[in-house]
């Protein structure tokens, strides 16, 4: 799935690769998905209902687990810029345990390599800092702008 935010669009489709070239460029071109979540720990004031982790919703494996969401600006859905190489592809799963919950109501942000990133730079410990930390800002203002709070975990 492409997610554009600013326009309102969820669009489906796969990434479209000429089987006629050679298998290490063909494996450059394709995207993969690992999961990683977050599973908290339940207190004995929880509420019955909460969630301890995303594998307690329903369509944990109908959906969540077999998607591969990326988000884009509309610049970038249209070509005037550029689309970096990306890293990860963070999921807020909204209205989990409502029956209306489904991937166009879920929250998307892609996290991506500066656009004048280098190889080489991948071994400057002060550049990957760097980079990590522009990560976690951005991470920060989404999880703030959902209506997330910071909590000392």
């Amino acid at each position: 799935s492409v997610v554009v935010k600013e326009l309102g669009i969820t669009l489906e489709g796969i990434v479209d690769i000429d089987e006629g070239m050679p298998l290490d460029e063909r494996r450059q071109m394709e995207m993969y998905k690992k999961m990683s979540f977050y599973t908290r720990q339940k207190n004995a004031d929880d509420d019955a209902n909460q969630l301890k982790s995303v594998r307690d919703i329903v369509r944990f494996e109908t959906d969540i687990t077999s998607s591969l969401a990326i988000s884009l600006s509309s610049a970038q859905m249209m070509k005037h810029a550029a689309i970096p190489q990306m890293i990860a592809t963070l999921q807020c799963v909204n209205h989990a345990t409502n029956k209306i919950s489904k991937p166009i109501y879920d929250s998307y942000l892609t996290l991506c390599k500066p656009d004048d990133w280098e190889p080489e730079f991948e071994d400057d410990e002060q550049k990957v800092l760097k980079v990590v930390e522009g990560w976690k800002s951005q991470v920060k203002t989404w999880v703030k702008d959902l209506g997330g709070e910071e909590s000392g975990r």
